[in-house]
């Protein structure tokens, strides 16, 4: 029997806005990843309701537990929290999900 797919919420907390360097190494990062063996999905959302408030959702699917395992140490995602440091303002808010089936 194979393991359900695993699904990700991921709510980053940035300092200001979304600006264009954000912008940049997320469109880095979201490339690098829906490149990795076993994401299914991988995207990048702002809040329509506060646009400027500095959040960041991630909405991702996973083949399977070990597949974000290997994401979580991947070089991309460290590079990009690397990029990002001073620009980060609270460790993100993630949430993993099973279906209901």
């Amino acid at each position: 029997m194979s393991e359900a797919p695993v699904v990700v919420t991921a709510v980053m907390h940035f300092t200001g806005a979304i600006d264009a360097e954000i912008r940049a190494a997320l469109d880095r990062l979201v490339a690098a990843v829906r490149a990795e063996d076993g994401c299914l999905e991988y995207a990048a959302h702002v809040r329509r309701d506060a646009p400027d408030a500095g959040e960041v959702l991630m909405i991702e699917r996973w083949r399977d537990a070990a597949a974000l395992d290997v994401h979580g140490t991947s070089p991309h995602l460290l590079a990009f929290r690397k990029s990002l440091a001073g620009r980060i303002a609270a460790p993100s808010d993630v949430i993993r999900w099973r279906g209901l089936d």
